[in-house]
């Protein structure tokens, strides 16, 4: 599972806070979806468990791959500016905040027997192989409603059962491009949410969280519900 410092804690739950007030008006359903992602075989490094006397300074940083290609059916100006202006920020902020206690060793690379990620074809850069421990798919739709994004799980990983790859779509009825700074921080607010849910901070997913031994905490989702 993912490692803070209690600093990178508090920016994160700092950030919670702020990223749900940014939802203020809109609906995120994340948390009342019973999610049940596939288990798919990677090598992680779990040399933590077997008392080599790390400390959480040696961990190394998380990677995250974004992955656009879904969005290049999309309207130019959103998919210029989800890949350009929008999603950056937030990857470079996590990639600094969070460390990994169990990467993947080396390049996250699917089997060619994943065909399919959250319904969507595999992209075949993902069969060569991205320098991650996680990947966000990003895609778009036009929606009614208030939901501005929705976030699926795809696949984590058979060890530490952490999320591996994940589905993020944005309703372009709700965020469109912006150049107003006040709305554009907004949406990057909103944004780092989505993200938040696609690491894996989701109570549908709390039953699959580990101790710092390793164990699963064994919640049942009804309880992690309740807990939140």
């Amino acid at each position: 599972m993912i490692s803070t410092t209690k600093v990178a804690s508090f920016l994160l739950l700092s950030l919670l806070f702020i990223s749900l007030r940014a939802h203020d008006g809109f609906s995120c359903t994340h948390d009342e979806i019973e999610q049940n992602p596939e288990t798919l075989p990677i090598e992680e490094d779990f040399s933590s468990l077997v008392g080599d006397g790390r400390v959480l300074a040696s961990y190394n940083n998380i990677r995250i791959y974004p992955y656009y290609g879904f969005l290049d059916n999309a309207p130019s100006a959103f998919a210029s500016y989800v890949k350009n202006r929008l999603i950056p920020p937030g990857i470079s902020y996590f990639e600094a905040a969070l460390k990994i206690k169990y990467p993947v060793v080396g390049d996250l690379k699917l089997s060619s027997s994943v065909r399919t990620l959250c319904g969507k074809t595999t992209p075949s850069i993902l069969f060569s192989g991205v320098p991650a421990d996680v990947v966000i798919v990003y895609d778009h739709a036009a929606e009614s409603g208030t939901q501005i994004a929705a976030t699926s799980q795809c696949y984590v990983a058979s060890g530490s059962g952490r999320t591996l790859i994940s589905r993020a779509v944005i309703n372009r009825n709700m965020l469109s491009p912006t150049t107003n700074v006040l709305v554009h921080e907004k949406n990057m607010y909103t944004m780092m949410h989505e993200m938040m849910h696609t690491l894996g901070f989701s109570s549908a997913l709390y039953p699959r969280f580990l101790d710092s031994n390793g164990k699963k905490k064994n919640w049942s989702y009804q309880e992690s519900v309740n807990w939140r």
